[in-house]
């Protein structure tokens, strides 16, 4: 997965690079779109050290999904 979205994201940055404005755009739309990107960022997030820190509302949101 992390592969899919890093190679997703060196082709946007060489269109950017070559100046290929609507490849970039179509590229990052499908890249939003991908399953691939939202899995990378839901591992991310869950497996991020601050998830347990309460916000400036001193509140901790959890759902229940440990």
């Amino acid at each position: 997965v992390k592969q899919k979205v890093l190679r997703q994201q060196v082709r946007i940055g060489v269109a950017y690079k070559n100046g290929n404005i609507g490849l970039v755009t179509q590229l990052q739309d499908n890249l939003t779109r991908s399953w691939e990107a939202r899995a990378l960022a839901v591992l991310t997030i869950t497996t991020n050290k601050g998830k347990n820190t309460a916000g400036i509302d001193k509140v901790i949101w959890d759902q229940g999904w440990k």
